[in-house]
């Protein structure tokens, strides 16, 4: 008898995330610095139990980009971006932290995001947070903006400008591929 086409086969049921089985397993090898059956054994019950005990907290699986290679290539990009973004406002805030005349002006700020999708929106959240001087603080419920701490926020709409466009327009590009 044929199973319908939505439910996963009985081995996906059984290993939800293989690949996160088997590193699990191959981690908790590692960590014990011994190979014996038993230790082959926990491994294997915990590489196959923990990612089937949690599959009701695994986010859904993303949907297929219609040009892999171009969404490769966008994310690349943006990695090398906050890299530079990354190292430029370190040397940004240690200038203004080793000021003898500091001007800080830190406050909240409100940025309202277009991104539908949730781990869009998780990544521009982490981005933010990553960047030094800034810090997401909260996702509103709806999922319709994100309420930022600012080191210095003496230009608040041309900080909340610069998340969108910098950040925020990018994510969009490499999740609509």
């Amino acid at each position: 008898m044929n199973e319908p086409a939505h439910l996963p086969s009985p081995s996906r049921r059984a290993f939800p995330h293989p690949a996160w089985s088997l590193l699990l397993a191959l981690l908790w090898l590692s960590l014990n610095g011994a190979v014996s059956a038993g230790h082959v054994l926990l491994a294997v019950l915990l590489g196959a139990g923990v990612p089937w005990l949690l599959q009701p907290l695994w986010p859904a699986p993303p949907r297929r980009f219609r040009r892999p290679l171009r969404a490769f290539a966008l994310a690349v990009a943006f990695a090398g971006l906050v890299a530079w973004d990354i190292v430029v406002a370190t040397l940004r805030v240690a200038r203004a932290v080793l000021s003898p005349l500091r001007t800080l002006r830190p406050g909240f700020a409100t940025v309202p995001i277009d991104l539908d999708d949730p781990r869009a929106i998780s990544l521009l959240a982490h981005v933010v947070t990553l960047t030094p001087g800034s810090v997401t603080v909260d996702v509103a419920p709806d999922r319709r903006s994100l309420t930022v701490h600012l080191l210095d926020l003496s230009d608040p709409d041309g900080s909340v400008r610069t998340i969108r466009e910098r950040y925020e327009r990018r994510i969009r590009e490499i999740y609509a591929c």
